[in-house]
């Protein structure tokens, strides 16, 4: 995917394009929000609070990227992989003393309380844009590390003065939080918290939510903190990328074949409108930059089983890479969901959010985006929230 020659302003997102090279001497740019344009890692081991002190998290960096293996290998350490940091890291939580002998790493970090802060806490938290006032109450997204139990993230948050408040559809790593900018910052000094981000209002007002879990990779989900996800389809360069697509299988019961798939060409549109990126149709699955569109149930042939009726509506697998070919791209909707037209859950809403990261896009922190990871799958409420659909 080349970078992109404009944006629609009402999307608010950001598709960065990697520049990323890894080699003996040659250190790769970390790909992470908080940042942007630094590259290599400082060496240094976790001195973070923890609440267990034999635990703590780290950042690895491999020569290549990381596989299912690296993940076996990592866990017979006693360190386990708990998200991927493209192109070529993942973080690790770690029981004891971290073990890296032999490992043949470019570099490790561990993550420091400045990493955990999205930059757009200030703005939440201040007034059109002026100075933050760090003493106003503000809601908050908390993601924390998946290794760390449930009760002990309630503790963490609640002995540190910010206050819980429980959204039936915001569950796995993410927590809302009420408290003052300044308490809230405090949370980013634990090992256990991996990032903090503002709330949306859908969010804050309670209403009825979809997650996204992200865009998958073999190497593992990423998390909250990745600001984009590999060099896109055809690497650094001002090209335009050109993508096909294709249908596997059929549709929900409820819908017609030709709705559903208008839909999701429609989506399609809304992004070649806005980035350098054109689609055509076809039937070869097995083709080079060819997202694959399927609607499955439960096991359905990948490494990410759906859950049912409710919670993850779909998955989307990264460009290539990190991904390899033939699944790069590829973008799974849960058969089982109630699918609709124009109402709540909205094919076209989900569709539009998951090809951004078929594009290469991971979340973002801005809670009005198309690509924020918690928002409502009607339509409506989208728009009354500020967003845009195009």
């Amino acid at each position: 995917m080349a970078p992109m020659g404009r944006f629609g302003a009402a999307f608010r997102l950001t598709l960065a394009v990697g520049i990323l090279g890894n080699s003996m001497g040659l250190w790769a740019e970390v790909q992470m929000k908080t940042r942007e344009g630094q590259t290599g890692l400082a060496n240094r081991m976790s001195r973070a609070k923890s609440r267990v002190e034999t635990r703590s998290h780290l950042i690895l960096d491999f020569p290549e990227a990381p596989t299912p293996a690296t993940a076996r290998l990592l866990a017979a350490r006693g360190m386990r992989v708990v998200a991927y940091l493209p192109l070529t890291g993942v973080i690790v939580g770690v029981e004891g003393a971290a073990d890296l002998r032999g490992l043949n790493l470019a570099g490790f970090d561990a993550l420091q309380p400045e990493d955990k802060l999205s930059q757009e806490l200030t703005r939440a938290a201040g007034d059109d844009g002026r100075r933050a006032r760090v003493d106003r109450l503000a809601y908050f997204v908390v993601e924390f590390h998946g290794d760390v139990p449930w009760e002990e993230r309630r503790a963490l948050v609640s002995e540190s003065g910010v206050e819980i408040r429980d959204h039936k559809d915001l569950v796995g790593d993410h927590m809302l939080v009420r408290g003052t900018l300044a308490k809230v910052r405090t949370l980013a000094e634990w090992d256990e918290v991996a990032y903090i981000f503002p709330a949306s209002g859908e969010l804050v007002t309670g209403l009825p939510l979809v997650g996204c879990v992200g865009g998958a990779t073999e190497a593992g989900q990423v998390g909250q903190l990745t600001q984009r996800i590999g060099e896109g389809w055809d690497g650094v360069g001002l090209n335009r990328a050109n993508l096909t697509y294709s249908f596997q299988g059929g549709v929900p019961q409820r819908l017609a074949e030709a709705q559903v798939q208008d839909e999701i060409q429609r989506a399609m549109a809304a992004w070649s409108g806005v980035v350098q990126v054109a689609f055509q149709r076809t039937n070869n699955t097995a083709a080079a930059k060819n997202i694959n569109i399927l609607f499955g149930s439960r096991d359905h042939g990948d490494p990410y089983p759906f859950d049912g009726a409710g919670k993850v509506l779909a998955h989307t697998f990264y460009p290539a890479p990190p991904n390899p070919e033939p699944i790069a791209g590829d973008l799974h909707f849960d058969n089982d969901e109630n699918w609709n037209l124009g109402t709540d859950i909205d094919i076209f809403s989900v569709a539009l959010h998951e090809i951004g990261h078929a594009l290469g896009l991971g979340h973002s922190d801005v809670p009005n985006a198309v690509m924020y990871r918690k928002r409502s799958a009607n339509p409506m409420v989208f728009k009354r929230a500020g967003g845009c659909l195009t």
